[in-house]
């Protein structure tokens, strides 16, 4: 996939990043793809949420909020909350 936009977030210093990938086309989300360092929970995080922005234009991917990555994941442990929002702001970025 040639990606027509990209965004990253974190640091390995930090112990964690995410590298989000975008195909866009007409306005829409066709694929994303990412690579990311972290925990198990960081990777679960961004992989539903290549599924989520699929298809959604832009706005509608920068309404995503960390909840909503959560709910389709059926939880995240309550000390990686946190997770959902990196990887959010790595798509936004």
């Amino acid at each position: 996939m040639r990606p027509t936009a990209s965004g990253s977030q974190g640091s390995l210093a930090r112990g964690a990043t995410s590298n989000c990938f975008l195909n866009v086309s007409q306005g829409r989300v066709a694929r994303m793809q990412f690579d990311s360092y972290g925990c198990g929970v960081t990777i679960a995080v961004c992989s539903v949420l290549t599924e989520m922005v699929e298809g959604r234009t832009k706005q509608e991917c920068h309404s995503i909020q960390p909840d909503d990555v959560a709910l389709a994941l059926d939880g995240i442990p309550p000390h990686k909350v946190d997770t959902a929002h990196f990887a959010i702001l790595a798509l936004k970025n």
